[in-house]
């Protein structure tokens, strides 16, 4: 790569038009370097590869913590979710099974006011003799 293509190249990553806004904007590139050498601008290119990959890995590692605190967050939430389909669960059990109690005291209690007595009545006594 040429050197003019180079800075061009560098300038458009950081989105700077001239040395001048380089050696202010980002010193620490520039720090110990001749940026009139070919050589200065391929070691500025170098350094920000190497920042770009650290801060790509730096997000990657962002990205990975914040999907892991989001599966807890979702995990968490479940594990709520289950306690309360358990606990509604058991609720309607309860109402039902009470219900079900009255229904079932009601019929006996619908079955022993409905039998008639089986001890003969006087009145329908009929004397054979």
């Amino acid at each position: 790569m040429k050197l003019q293509e180079l800075k061009e190249a560098i300038f458009k990553e950081l989105l700077l038009e001239n040395s001048q806004q380089l050696k202010k904007q980002h010193a620490d590139l520039v720090k110990g370097l001749d940026l009139r050498k070919k050589s200065s601008w391929e070691q500025i290119a170098q350094n920000l590869s190497q920042q770009n990959d650290l801060s790509f890995q730096q997000t990657i590692a962002q990205a990975l913590e914040a999907n892991q605190k989001s599966n807890q967050i979702v995990a968490e939430s479940l594990n709520q979710w289950e306690a309360f389909k358990s606990q509604m669960l058991a609720e309607v059990k309860a109402e039902a099974s009470g219900k079900l109690a009255h229904i079932s005291d009601y019929q006996n209690l619908k079955k022993s006011k409905g039998k008639k007595s089986t001890k003969p009545n006087k009145n329908n006594v009929v004397q054979l003799g």
